[in-house]
């Protein structure tokens, strides 16, 4: 009975720090640069000024404005990348 109670309460406080870690990402000022994950939805966003202006998510990176760069961008396709990450996939 015990170890219910304390599987409750473990439970309980994870829910109520997502809604407080929530709240306190809502009421960030305007001038807040950050990267949230956002685990329940398979998010990582970056934040700059307030907005988000990137997010990597199973589909890819989605950019809100340019991309500067100063070496070159290759197609090199999944199977490469696949390849080159050694098979690696997030823990199940």
């Amino acid at each position: 009975m015990r170890s219910i109670a304390v599987l409750l309460f473990l439970i309980s406080f994870a829910i109520l720090a997502d809604a407080a870690t929530r709240i306190l990402t809502a009421a960030a000022d305007e001038n807040r640069t950050a990267i949230i994950a956002d685990g329940p939805r398979g998010i990582v966003r970056v934040m700059a000024g307030g907005r988000e202006v990137a997010r990597f998510d199973a589909a890819g990176l989605h950019v809100r404005n340019e991309i500067e760069y100063g070496g070159s961008i290759s197609d090199t396709g999944v199977q490469y990348f696949d390849e080159r990450a050694g098979g690696s996939r997030a823990p199940q």
